[in-house]
């Protein structure tokens, strides 16, 4: 039991660089075969607490099984796999360090000072379109992507803030609060605010927290009576899988 028969760390990243060799990341059959090998090794390493992830892997390869862990679907093998890896960054104490400036965001309402702003699409904007990703993957990977004080916005101006509302995480969502964030926040594209996400998503106890901050109730019921308009023409949107508190806690996958 314990770490017999199990790989060293040291061992560990060794065989990560030797599996790196035999590819060219460019391709994705590359990439697909690379996750197997990197999923069979975590399967059968020791205990990594404390271990520096970057010394294994690097930005790109972490990045990328992130992102197959909140696109997969339940009967996708790569639904596990991204989670294992996941829970071993974490274990790693890896946090994201992201390539951020001062700009300011002329969309915004309340805008009138910089920001500091990171732009690309994470793992957690992938989650929020994923039907099938659960409150313990965000919430686990909120521990990752930790910056507050950074506002991570993808192509359709949806940011780390706005998917911590959809997702109902209050905790987190006071944390970006407390740091000044703009309560009334839109998404560029899809004009998706807090309040409305909230609403949207079931989360009384989010859109209370930016109630109280100053959320504007008329814009938030303006983009929700525009979301159920368009859900009578397409349908319902999706709704993601509900937990319990003890299970959204758990970072056994």
């Amino acid at each position: 039991m314990g770490n017999k028969g199990k790989m060293s760390v040291c061992t560990f990243a060794y065989y990560v660089k030797a599996q790196r060799d035999l590819i060219k990341w460019e391709i994705e059959e590359h990439r697909v075969k690379f996750l197997h090998h990197v999923d069979w090794a975590i399967k059968n390493c020791v205990d990594p607490t404390g271990f520096n992830l970057l010394y294994m892997f690097r930005r790109e390869e972490i990045d990328y099984a992130m992102d197959k862990a909140a696109l997969s679907r339940r009967d996708d093998v790569y639904y596990s796999m991204g989670r294992r890896f996941v829970k071993f960054a974490i274990l790693c104490n890896y946090t994201d360090k992201p390539d951020c400036h001062y700009e300011i965001d002329d969309s915004q309402p309340n805008n009138e000072e910089p920001h500091l702003v990171a732009r690309g699409t994470t793992a957690l904007h992938h989650a929020s379109r994923n039907p099938e990703c659960d409150k313990r993957l965000v919430r686990s990977l909120f521990r990752i992507y930790q910056r507050w004080d950074v506002q991570y916005v993808d192509l359709f101006g949806s940011t780390h803030f706005h998917v911590a509302c959809q997702f109902g995480l209050d905790d987190v969502v006071e944390a970006y609060l407390k740091l000044g964030r703009d309560p009334d926040e839109v998404a560029r594209v899809t004009g998706d605010r807090p309040l409305s996400l909230a609403w949207g998503y079931n989360r009384p106890k989010v859109a209370c927290a930016l109630q109280l901050q100053g959320a504007d109730f008329r814009l938030a019921a303006k983009r929700t009576k525009e979301r159920a308009m368009n859900e009578q023409e397409a349908g319902p949107s999706f709704v993601h899988q509900e937990l319990t508190a003890d299970e959204e806690y758990k970072l056994d996958f």
